[in-house]
């Protein structure tokens, strides 16, 4: 807490920040620490929250070093570091202990949007959406009950994050008032403006937001699926998958690496490279690199 404490105390807490220009979601970086500052960390959490919903995940996993504290004016020479941000961050949203979701609805507009899909995109809009508008009629189309954070499971192959990290509830995600159908859409029906879900039942929307994710067609190469997870094959892509990827890396001291790069349209297409990077960063450090691992990529 100390720690915490002091840190905190480096921010000048710049009115024309730059740390917040170079923040994706534009995050009152020196709101929140101050509010560190002056011990009252579920008031940081809420400024966190209320510009991007998924902050204590992003916390983790964004790349703070190149985007808010490469920017921060204390990342200089003379200083010697920047305010580490991001440890900020994950202090506040760790440490908020909020009792119930910290937003509320504004009263309804009647305008119905349906939202397909309640990954990283689909909840972040969601949010987006009531940030700006509080009164929305939202409808989230999501059967799962698990939010997966996949942008870490690279990190967790590289063995920079721990697996259950990228778990949450979705229950915990789902902003207020917003209504979740937990089931599947069967059928688009755009001229009626009506969504045809699983079991015959039926939504109609003004405005369609689709956001399902893609299907890892694994059966598309013949012999995938029978050795995934064994044999020394893996794939950041899969949950169940990354810790296996972090397993074979610690455990390869010689021999050949082969990373593949998928064509497009996959998931994300830094991901494969990343996976490369990372465990080659690893076996640098362990100075078996250039002493018998030979690094292949298609």
């Amino acid at each position: 807490l100390l720690r915490r404490a002091l840190e905190s105390a480096r921010c000048l807490y710049c009115y024309d920040a730059p740390c917040v220009n170079a923040c994706p979601t534009e995050i009152d970086i020196p709101g929140f620490i101050r509010s560190i500052a002056q011990e009252n960390v579920q008031g940081a959490a809420q400024k966190i929250l209320s510009a991007n919903i998924l902050g204590g995940s992003c916390a983790r996993v964004c790349p703070t070093e190149i985007l808010c504290q490469r920017a921060c004016v204390r990342n200089n020479a003379q200083e010697c570091a920047p305010v580490l941000i991001g440890q900020l961050q994950r202090y506040a949203l760790d440490h908020a202990g909020f009792g119930e979701h910290p937003f509320k609805r504004s009263p309804a507009t009647g305008k119905r949007i349906a939202v397909i899909g309640g990954g990283a995109a689909g909840i972040g809009v969601i949010a987006s959406l009531l940030k700006r508008s509080p009164g929305l009629r939202i409808s989230l189309i999501e059967p799962a009950d698990t939010h997966y954070y996949q942008p870490g499971w690279t990190l967790v192959g590289g063995g920079a994050y721990a697996q259950g990290d990228t778990a949450r509830p979705m229950a915990g995600l789902v902003p207020p008032g917003v209504e979740w159908l937990r089931t599947r859409v069967e059928r688009v029906d755009p001229e009626a403006r009506r969504l045809l879900l699983e079991g015959g039942d039926s939504l109609e929307y003004r405005n369609l937001i689709v956001c399902p994710g893609l299907r890892l067609a694994w059966e598309r190469i013949e012999g995938l699926e029978e050795t995934l997870g064994r044999n020394g094959v893996t794939s950041n892509y899969r949950y169940d998958l990354a810790p296996y990827t972090w397993e074979l890396v610690r455990g390869l001291r010689g021999g050949k690496a082969l990373f593949t790069q998928p064509a497009m349209p996959i998931k994300c297409a830094g991901a494969p490279q990343k996976a490369m990077y990372l465990s080659c960063d690893h076996w640098l450090r362990e100075g078996v690199l250039q002493q018998g691992i030979a690094i292949r990529g298609c």
